[in-house]
C-alpha cells in the first residue's frame, strides 16, 4: 500500500488528489494510448487512489506480478522526468494488458488422440527455459510472468501447492494434456500468444533501463 500511496502521489503531478487524463498525457504521451480509460473505472474523468489501487490488483491477477512491476517502473521514471523538466520516454505499455491474447478466441476442443507437435514442444520449452532462467519453475513463478493466461498450463490438482516445482518433463505432459482435452491449435496458440508476451516484457524492460 505505501508502494501504492507512492505511486499515486507521483501520477498526481498538481497534488490535488486525484490524476486526470491530461496529467496522464504528461507522463504517458502517446497518442493511442488506452491507459487512463483503464485507470478510470468509473469513468469520471479522474483516478482516486482507490481506482489505481484496484487497476494494480486486477492487473497484476490477470497479465502477472511482471506485467506490473513494468508498468510500475515506466510510469515512477516518467513521472519522474515530469516532475523534474525532462523528457519523457514513449513506450506501448498498454500492449503488455490491452491487447487481446488470440487463444482466446480459439475454441478448446477435445481432442483424444492428438498430441504435441514438434513446433510447439519447442515452443514450450523455450517458454520453460524463460521462467527457470530466474529460479525454480513452479505455477507462481509462470503466473509471475504469464498471470492467468497460463492458468491451463499450471493448474494441477488442488493438493498441489502454487510453489511445488514443476520439471521440464511434467510442464510438457501438463501441456500434452492440454492437448488432450482442449486441442493442439489451442495449446499452439496460446503458446505462440506466451512467446508474444515475452517478448513484448522483455522490449519493456529495455526502453526502461534506457530512460
Amino acid at each position: 500500500m505505501v508502494l501504492l500511496q507512492g505511486l499515486f502521489d507521483m501520477l498526481d503531478l498538481d497534488g490535488n488528489g486525484y490524476i486526470t487524463i491530461e496529467e496522464v498525457e504528461q507522463i504517458h504521451k502517446s497518442s493511442e494510448s488506452g491507459l487512463f480509460e483503464a485507470l478510470d473505472l468509473n469513468h469520471d474523468e479522474m483516478v482516486t487512489t482507490a481506482e489505481l489501487q484496484t487497476f494494480m490488483g486486477t492487473l497484476k491477477a490477470h497479465h502477472g506480478a511482471s506485467v506490473l512491476d513494468l508498468i510500475f517502473k515506466y510510469l515512477v521514471k516518467n513521472a519522474t522526468a515530469c516532475r523534474e523538466g525532462r523528457p519523457t520516454a514513449v513506450h506501448p505499455i498498454e500492449a503488455l494488458f490491452l491487447s487481446a491474447w488470440e487463444s482466446a478466441s480459439v475454441a478448446a476442443v477435445a481432442s483424444p488422440n492428438a498430441s504435441l507437435d514438434n513446433e510447439t514442444r519447442s515452443c514450450l520449452t523455450g517458454l520453460y527455459n524463460d521462467v527457470a532462467a530466474n529460479g525454480p519453475v513452479t505455477a507462481e513463478s509462470v503466473r509471475a510472468v504469464h498471470g492467468a493466461h497460463a492458468d491451463d498450463l499450471v493448474s494441477g490438482s488442488r493438493s498441489t501447492r502454487d510453489d511445488a516445482p514443476i520439471g521440464q518433463s511434467e510442464w510438457l505432459e501438463r501441456a500434452n494434456q492440454l492437448v488432450k482435452r482442449s486441442g493442439l491449435n489451442y495449446v499452439s496458440s496460446l503458446a505462440n500468444c506466451m512467446k508474444s508476451n515475452v517478448t513484448k516484457q522483455e522490449a519493456c524492460k529495455l526502453a526502461i533501463e534506457s530512460m
